[in-house]
């Protein structure tokens, strides 16, 4: 069950990135990330009740919702806007292959905060992959034709990845605060909720609330792409992420959720037309099979 969660969680993140790259060009991706947050809560909430009996899972210890509320402020709330931002600058293409580095990440996070030695496979793996997501990134092409500067280019690639090292941390939380047994769905909530609270107490303290709230309710066309990216991503794909986390190896989820770029390839190709060079075909192959090689080879 882990493997396939895993694997449904990069389509369904895959599908999400492309609603959320149209919101986040219309109306910014601050205010996107703000809107998704408010209706995920919502239906977590209603979905916790109806599965639980009631909304908020208070069995859960205050170790647990600290493990889980780190997680969500690490990935939702830091990690994901960052992404939203590197989407606008480079692309949904280039940004979700940039959180392909996520595995590569989480070992060097290991190795650095709790001792864990590489492996002379793992190092090779690392090289492997991060070779990969080189041959795309030098590629520079964006989906849709747009020509960037060479400063948004390089501050689209660094948001890219500090979004990667916040996912990191957070799957690793999470992975701590779903220890025996916790269901996944209220740790969604926990998370979720977690994520709203810091991300709207930075809106309003900043003086944002009404212009995010006005943003949002003047074009109906990106409240419909918006719900259409929040069942995607942080309803559906979160739900069998927290699922993945817990049933199999955190590194064998990270892998299978890597997958994310290579289903972008035929949503780049058919959707948005662009023509897949060589380079970038290799590259996403290449930063996969590294992936995979850290993981997956004993």
């Amino acid at each position: 069950m882990g493997e396939l969660a895993a694997l449904a969680t990069a389509f369904f993140w895959a599908f999400s990135s492309v609603f959320f790259t149209s919101a986040s060009k219309e109306i910014g991706p601050l205010n996107t990330n703000r809107a998704r947050l408010i209706l995920a809560v919502l239906v977590f909430l209603f979905l916790n009740l109806i599965v639980s009996g009631t909304p908020l899972p208070l069995n859960a210890t205050p170790e647990r919702w600290m493990w889980l509320s780190l997680s969500g402020i690490f990935g939702l709330v830091l990690g994901d806007t960052a992404l939203f931002q590197c989407y606008v600058l480079v692309g949904n293409r280039l940004g979700t292959l940039v959180i392909a580095s996520v595995p590569v990440i989480s070992t060097l996070m290991a190795w650095a905060l709790m001792g864990e030695m590489m492996s002379l496979i793992e190092i090779v793996g690392m090289l492997v992959c991060v070779s990969g997501i080189a041959l795309v990134v030098l590629d520079g092409r964006e989906g849709n034709g747009a020509q960037h500067t060479r400063k948004q280019y390089a501050l689209g690639i660094l948001l890219g990845t500090f979004s990667a090292v916040c996912q990191a941390a957070a799957m690793t939380l999470a992975k701590k605060g779903l220890g025996g047994g916790f269901p996944p769905l209220s740790a969604a909530v926990i998370r979720m909720l977690a994520a709203l609270v810091v991300i709207w107490s930075i809106t309003l303290l900043a003086g944002k609330g009404r212009s995010s709230i006005q943003a949002l309710l003047n074009n109906r066309r990106i409240q419909k792409v918006i719900v259409g990216g929040t069942i995607c991503g942080p309803v559906i794909g979160v739900w069998l992420y927290l699922i993945s986390i817990q049933s199999t190896l955190v590194g064998v989820s990270s892998t299978l959720m890597a997958l994310t770029p290579v289903v972008m390839l035929p949503i780049a190709r058919f959707y948005y037309k662009e023509q897949m060079s060589f380079r970038v075909v290799i590259g996403t192959i290449t930063a996969l099979a590294g992936a995979a090689i850290i993981f997956l080879v004993p």
